[in-house]
């Protein structure tokens, strides 16, 4: 790097706390040898990490919570592999956000399962950063809508374009300072991405304040960063490997590229997810989808009823 761009990015960097004119924004100091992300004392980051079991961060999520154009309140689009750390990243950019300004935020998140998982992870964090939580998803809300006071409102996407609406009516949107918003992608979606839309445009509409959307499977990351009105940061971690498989007329055939390979035959005897599941619990965990409530119900019922001795 020449001495002139060196020069440039240091008359600019919001962290200077010697130049305050270079940035009319700015919101934390440097970190300190004792800190590891900007703007959370350390004591409460261990705090954190032991309610969430966790033992250290990957580098990219410091590079990222520390980034200068994050902490001085631009938008950002983040992208990371599934299970990359993006649910620890946002997690810790409500609470600092909401502990360093005293203000409330709005986590945005697509089903009412993920909003009710989500809710008591913050509970169990609301006494060590004294914040509120409240929960407006499915039959889960309360009107009126209380006041904002260190408060986040942890909302599926329709709710959280009510709550916007509530607030700005009473005259209380600017205790908002953070919009937390998970799979942006879903604003392609048919059925729900107008919802999406609505949410992020009445937000930047009615208040000028700090957005983050994230998503771990955007394809027109330029659009949707120029969208969003910040800047796109990605991680390619993926902490565990992906082996993609299918299972097809009783047989498990491994992916590799465009080449299908059969790896083994099941037992016909077994729904072949019932097989597939008890190799692996309980050792370790497995993540099942299906299109519906009652897939669901219907296939833990198989499950439950196909439970080998030894599990």
């Amino acid at each position: 790097m020449d001495k002139d761009s060196s020069r440039k990015r240091k008359s600019i960097d919001p962290l200077n706390t010697d130049d305050a004119s270079n940035c009319s924004k700015k919101v934390y100091k440097s970190a300190t040898k004792d800190e590891e992300i900007i703007g959370i004392p350390s004591e409460k980051l261990e705090e954190y990490k032991r309610i969430r079991r966790i033992k250290e961060f990957y580098p990219w999520q410091l590079e990222f919570m520390n980034d200068p154009r994050l902490i001085n309140g631009e938008n950002a689009l983040l992208t990371a592999e599934t299970g990359g750390g993006k649910t620890l990243v946002a997690e810790l950019l409500i609470i600092r956000t909401m502990v360093t300004k005293g203000c409330s935020a709005i986590l945005a998140l697509p089903y009412v399962a993920l909003v009710s998982e989500k809710v008591p992870i913050f509970k169990a964090l609301s006494e060590v950063f004294d914040i509120t939580v409240k929960e407006y998803a499915g039959l889960i809300h309360t009107y009126p809508i209380p006041p904002p006071n260190n408060t986040l409102y942890i909302c599926s996407y329709e709710f959280a374009t009510i709550v916007c609406t509530r607030l700005k009516e009473a005259d209380q949107l600017k205790e908002i300072k953070l919009l937390v918003l998970d799979e942006i992608h879903m604003v392609g979606e048919a059925l729900r991405g107008a919802n999406v839309e609505m949410l992020l445009a009445g937000y930047r509409i009615l208040i000028e304040d700090q957005i983050i959307a994230m998503s771990a499977t955007v394809g027109n990351i330029q659009q949707l960063t120029k969208w969003v009105a910040g800047f796109h940061y990605h991680s390619p971690l993926r902490p565990v490997p992906l082996q993609e498989h299918i299972v097809y007329s009783g047989r498990v055939l491994s992916v590799k590229g465009d080449q299908l390979a059969i790896e083994r035959v099941l037992n016909p005897q077994l729904p072949w997810y019932s097989e597939l599941a008890f190799e692996i619990v309980p050792e370790h965990s497995v993540l099942m989808f299906c299109n519906s409530r009652k897939a669901c119900e219907d296939t833990c019922s198989i499950l439950c009823r196909t439970v080998p001795r030894q599990v």
